[in-house]
């Protein structure tokens, strides 16, 4: 490192602390409020996370925004004493550098309130919440970056959608809310009072192409960049290069000059000490203080009295039974002795302060997390230290060499600390990590597997956490105001009877004080009860108590006079949670969650089970195997799968539950002979017997006129459910439709119809359903043909994702032994890829499906790949313990059967759950099983087939034979190799084999592959049989040169030049590898011409300036973009091959312009001049070379490999993989470039220039 290069690094980053430009919205009050942001672009989060938060301590912050911070996911987590909202890009994109990161400080906002929108993935992130002051929006914006690989043209277009999404965004904010715009906009500006002032660097610079957006944006909402009116000069970025600084405004942070805004103060934190290891352009943070009128003080919401957390150690209290249980329980006894009327809401008074009064919960010491750790927290402070003591040794004694030592020295110190703070950050975080394991271990020792289970689902989530909230159908945030009037809105519709039912007269009602505490004292503990109840574990505890006063102060009253049910128990307090996979625009987007009063639930408990004597005896010939006793999926899968039918039809209700007519379940009770009546209104719980949401219908049929008469009942069946006040969810319902014979095609033209180019059935004048070849019903695949390979696929993926979300577990060595990976994975992946095979069954092909995938996800944890062990899969397995995976589903569908023998000496005879096509179809399955696991099978994975000259064992055949060709071929039975070719070989422009269509990750690969005859494909392709390159083009003179130079390129002459070599036509991943290509393959061509063409294109064609007509790049300051364009060279580098112009004057004939007699003379003086020779003069590698050293991303890809084989998924890795399937048949027309005559100049051995 050179003495102006330290200087350079170590010069302190001279910021002043401007001031704002104070508002003009009133003067300063006494009641005022201020909210204090920090904004900063980190560059990527999580490699500078310790340092962050432990730097945060130091700031006196409210709210931070991060941009840039390179997370994909978008997710909610809490971090100490803030609540971090994380808005990522998402795993769709090759590239994560985007993100933007809003956190909240948790005594400062409820985080109750906050609510969220991803505006734009990765860019724009809208966060609203409220504080003691008011409510406070705040968006955090990253815009795309200028400069990138792309044009100017593609960044403007990409940057122009965030525009419009921002504006959208502030324009749903209320006025009333304080408004903070922050972030990182990529975007210089001219001084434009009063919006920007002119305090900034970039006033003298070009503004951005897109700045009047911006500045379109701050005057149209009233905004202004509080953190531009400072001192001039001043900047939030700097990239340092070659001693030099470069300074730019970038950063702006944005608030409503008018309102409630009083003043606001700004300053530029110019000595942040956050990841200053890291090299190239850095961000400096921005701290913004904004005071604003108070208009109200908001009282703080009142927070539950038992949390989640405390119910969970409340509950392990009580089982203790301990002395503070006692004293519980005779508190409440004492205090429920004196109360003569049963209320709910003294009961639960009682309970409550009882309950606050003898248990004191705190809360567990949680495992710090890494940045609260006070030794990893001194060795960062030291970091920083030794950064500091660099930069005061170099302003000692700014021309001293002894200061640069000692600067250096301190620099080489904060070296070496920056990497034992990160070693340390590994070390701490999987200190953590094996803690919490231990934990879960030893809960699962005492068979509490619920702790076990929980770590996985912290660590490892099947959904990212997000909260439950409402917003507009335009995608706006509500206040909760608005909220909760929409979905009081919506539900009271779904709810509300149209015409309400009168409540009938109260009947007497017996219910003993036994059942009543036996209720009680089963109420789940990890159920929820409203926020203002007592918890679950509290009235279980106090069971026998709560009973006494709800006989003397209620049941009394019952038996004697009349049931009059407490309003308490009749209400319900809604809670919503989001469902997986919705926009969260719409009230029926929130799954409701009523929490009733604990009491009222018992009793209702016991109703139910009375009401069980009369129903269940009528179900029993009924095929609803939902919400009853002995009856499951897989009952229901099993007789979805015995489908002889022709016609299926699959019912969806929507809201079935808060929808169905209590009047009609009235009136179903009167008809079983129930005859105790209550008073109804619309809707039920789920869970009652005798209703499903769920239907499943089936019709065979042999005539026209029993097809008629099917869909007539099918649509009696929807108008029945729309007669009720239910309705069919169109989108998932579905009909599976089988028809054949000489006339099944007329019929089908006649009862079905197009309804957005799909097939639909016609059920009435105004009624179609969807009709599918196949859909999903609970987990699985229904089809009428290969529904057992369908459904093994789905359940096989569902098994690949549920393996992918516990990867880092199952293959953590150091966390986890091996058995307890063997552990998890057999506890999730199994019952997840098991699912419905019982009741579907396997084929051949599907079992071996199945077999291999699981074996290969156990070879993947144990680290025992097949190709380098060579162990049979029976012999892997036998070393772990396990039995073959097909084994295990013996053993499953075994236990399918045992249940179902079971029932067979509890249930009687007619009973629908013994139907005996289902008992026969599940022993079919069993025996179909039992077959796949014989040793003669084909899917077992005993079924290695051995090699007749070895006696090696290979699982398949295609690898037995592999392995004959490459090591038993010898002499004449060898297929002798040939010369390779890329184009003759090659399949469009990428390694894969032509004639056997293999696919190879490099073209070494490839070349291996011909020349040593591996290629077992019977037919060789021809020349004939390949796309022609370019240069067959140039031969035929179908390319008129050099006019061709100054003309409009079309648009596929374009694509070929910068995609594909001209002469191999090898698919290239980045048009500037072009002339490493050239010089690697052809190298002849290439030493013979590329210093002609590279000459000729500058002298002969004119200066290119903008962007490039030929390769789409702008011309960069400094380079003659003519000689590095390479579409231009690959055109010029064709016509050179082919001949060149007449009047190309070879370099060479310089040597020979030099006089014998000249040298002779001026050797002695100029010894220069004699080493110039013929060859010096003619080194076009070295001028090449040395002018490809300037081409920016050399070798790295800038597009995506073009699709090769859908069906089949390219090999990962290697340059070149893929292709693009059936291309030699793309865009030939008239004056096309894959229009090409064969037969003209084309033969076997080329192109002949002479033809």
């Amino acid at each position: 490192m050179q003495a102006h290069e330290l200087q350079a690094q170590y010069r302190p980053a001279a910021q002043h602390t401007p001031s704002a430009k104070p508002t003009t919205s009133g003067a300063n009050s006494q009641a005022s409020a201020a909210i204090k942001l920090l904004t900063w672009n980190c560059g990527g989060f999580s490699t500078c996370k310790d340092e962050f938060y432990t730097w945060l301590k130091t700031c006196s912050c409210d709210a931070v925004c991060l941009q840039e911070t390179w997370m994909r996911e978008s997710s909610e987590f809490v971090a100490g004493e803030w609540t971090c909202v994380q808005s990522g890009v998402g795993t769709s994109v090759s590239r994560a550098q985007a993100g933007v990161m809003i956190m909240l400080k948790r005594s400062v906002f409820d985080s109750g309130t906050i609510r969220y929108n991803h505006v734009v993935a990765g860019r724009v992130l809208h966060v609203r919440a409220q504080s003691k002051h008011g409510w406070v929006d705040i968006v955090g914006t990253y815009m795309h970056a200028w400069g990138s690989r792309e044009s100017d043209t593609e960044i403007v277009k990409k940057r122009s959608k965030v525009w419009t999404a921002l504006r959208t965004t502030l324009g749903q904010i209320p006025r009333g809310s304080q408004l903070l715009l922050c972030g990182d906009f990529n975007t210089i500006t001219k001084p434009t009072p009063p919006c920007i002032g002119a305090g900034t660097c970039d006033g003298e610079k070009e503004a951005s192409l897109d700045s009047d957006d911006m500045l379109g944006i701050l005057q149209d909402f009233g905004l202004q960049a509080v953190n531009t009116f400072g001192k001039h000069g001043s900047y939030t970025h700097v990239l340092e290069q070659r001693g030099k600084q470069y300074r730019s405004f970038l950063d702006y942070v944005m608030v409503r000059r008018r309102g409630a805004t009083l003043r606001t103060a700004s300053r530029i934190i110019g000595d942040c000490p956050v990841a200053r290891w890291r090299g190239g352009g850095r961000h400096l943070p921005v701290a913004v203080t904004l005071h604003f009128r108070r208009f109200q003080f908001v009282k703080p919401r009142p927070q539950p009295s038992w949390p989640q957390w405390k119910c969970t150690l409340l509950t392990a209290r009580i089982a203790q039974n301990g002395p503070d249980v006692q004293a519980f329980q005779a508190q409440v006894e004492h205090e429920l002795s004196q109360v003569s009327v049963y209320t709910p809401e003294q009961v639960n008074s009682i309970i409550l302060k009882a309950g606050q009064q003898n248990f004191s919960i705190e809360r567990q010491s949680s495992l710090q997390p890494p940045w609260e750790h006070h030794q990893h927290v001194g060795t960062i402070k030291n970091m920083w230290l030794q950064r500091r003591l660099a930069s005061q040794q170099f302003r000692l004694c700014v021309s001293g060499l002894r200061a640069c030592f000692r600067a250096w020295r301190c620099h080489f110190r904060f070296q070496q600390m920056h990497k034992i703070v990160a070693r340390n950050s590994r070390l701490l975080r999987r200190y953590r990590f094996n803690e919490l394991l231990r934990r879960a271990e030893a809960a699962d020792y005492l068979n509490r597997v619920d702790q076990l289970f929980f770590l996985l689902r912290r660590h490892a989530p099947k959904q990212p956490r997000t909260r439950a909230q409402l917003r507009s159908s335009t995608g706006a945030l509500l206040m909760p105001q608005a909220e909760a009037k929409a979905l009081a809105t919506y539900w009271k519709e779904v709810t509300t009877a149209s015409v309400p039912s009168q409540a009938p007269e109260p009947l007497p009602f017996d219910i003993q004080q036994e059942a009543i505490q036996s209720a009680l004292g089963a109420l789940p503990a990890n159920k929820a009860a409203p926020a203002h109840y007592a918890p679950h574990v509290l009235w279980s505890c106090a069971a026998p108590s709560v009973a006494r006063v709800l006989e003397r102060g209620l049941m009394q009253t019952w038996r004697q006079a009349a049931a009059t049910v407490p309003v308490a128990w009749a209400d319900a307090w809604l809670t919503f949670l989001q469902k997986p996979n919705k926009a969260g625009n719409a009230p029926q987007h929130l799954r409701p969650i009523a929490l009733l009063d604990p009491v009222g639930k018992a009793v209702t408990g016991i109703l139910r089970d009375q009401l069980d004597t009369y129903i269940i005896p009528h179900m029993v010939e009924q095929h609803q195997y939902g919400f009853l006793p002995h009856r499951s999926v897989q009952r229901a899968l099993g007789h979805a799968f015995m489908h002889a039918e022709l016609f299926v039809a699959f019912a969806k209700l929507n809201n079935a539950f808060d929808r169905v007519d209590r009047g009609l379940l009235e009136a179903s009770l009167i008809h079983i002979g129930h005859t105790q009546r209550f008073g109804t209104t619309q809707g039920i719980r789920q869970h009652l017997v005798g209703y499903a949401d769920d239907n499943l219908f089936k019709w065979t049929f042999r005539a026209k006129a029993e097809v008629t008469q099917a869909i007539a009942e099918a649509g009696d069946i929807v108008a029945l459910f729309e007669g009720h006040g239910l309705q069919v969810s169109k989108d998932k319902t579905a009909i599976l439709l089988r028809l054949a014979g000489s006339q099944a095609t007329a019929l089908r033209s006649k009862i079905t119809t197009k309804v957005e180019g799909k097939c639909h059935l016609m059920l009435g004048p105004d009624l179609t359903l969807p009709v599918k070849s196949q859909h999903v019903y609970l987990g699985t695949i229904i089809s009428f043909a290969r529904f057992e390979e369908y459904t093994a696929a789905h359940r096989r993926q569902a098994g690949i994702a549920t393996y992918h979300r516990l990867r880092q577990h199952l293959h953590s060595k150091r966390a986890w032994p091996l058995h307890k990976r063997i552990r998890l994975w057999k506890a999730y992946i199994l019952p997840t890829v098991f699912y419905a095979l019982t009741a579907s069954g396997l084929t051949a092909k599907s079992a071996s499906m199945i077999r291999v995938e699981l074996v290969k996800q156990l070879r993947a944890i144990a680290g025992s790949p097949r190709h380098i062990t060579l162990e049979p899969d029976a012999q892997f397995l036998e070393g772990l313990g396990l039995e073959s995976p097909l084994q295990l589903l013996v053993h499953r569908q075994v236990r399918v059967l045992e249940k179902t023998r079971e029932l067979q000496g509890k249930l009687p005879p007619h009973d629908v759950r013994l139907d005996p096509a289902l008992f026969a179809h599940e022993e079919g399955i069993l025996q179909q099983f039992q077959n796949f696991v014989q040793p003669d099978s084909t899917t077992g994975a005993a079924a290695d087939l051995p090699c007749p000259d070895c006696g090696k064992c290979f699982p398949t055949a295609a690898s037995l034979r592999q392995h004959r060709a490459s090591a038993h071929r010898r002499g004449e039975d060898k297929p002798s190799g040939e010369r390779f070719d890329r184009l003759l070989h090659g399949k469009d422009g990428l390694p894969q084999c032509i004639n056997c269509g293999h696919k190879f990750r490099l073209w070494e690969e490839l070349q291996r592959h011909v020349e040593l005859g591996r290629c077992q494909a019977t037919a060789k392709a021809e020349y004939e049989d390949v796309h022609p390159p370019l240069i067959a083009k140039v031969l035929e003179d179908e390319i008129v040169f050099p006019e061709v130079f100054h003309q409009l390129p079309p648009p596929d002459l374009k694509t070929e030049l910068n995609e594909r070599c001209a002469l191999c036509r090898t698919w290239l991943p980045n048009e500037n590898y072009m002339k490493v290509h050239y010089g690697r393959v052809h190298r002849d061509e290439w030493q013979a011409h590329s210093g002609r063409v590279r000459v000729w294109c500058m002298n002969n064609l004119p200066p290119i300036k903008g962007t490039c007509r030929w390769c789409g790049h702008k011309d960069q300051a400094g380079r003659d973009h003519r000689a590095t364009c390479p579409a231009l060279f690959q055109l010029a580098m064709t016509w050179f091959v082919n001949g060149g112009p007449p009047e190309a004057a070879d370099v060479t004939d310089l040597a020979g312009m030099m006089d014998t007699e000249i040298q002779d003379v001026f050797a002695g003086c100029l010894p220069a001049l004699a080493k110039i020779s013929a060859v010096n003069l003619q080194d076009p590698w070295e001028i090449e070379a040395t002018g490809d050293q300037e081409m920016p991303n050399r070798g790295k890809r800038s597009r995506q490999e073009p699709e090769m084989n859908k069906d089949k998924q390219p090999p990962k890795g290697g340059k070149g993989k893929g292709g693009r399937r059936d291309n030699d048949g793309r865009g030939r027309g008239h004056n096309s470039w894959g229009s090409w005559d064969y037969n003209h100049g084309w033969d076997a051995n080329g192109w002949d220039a002479n033809n």
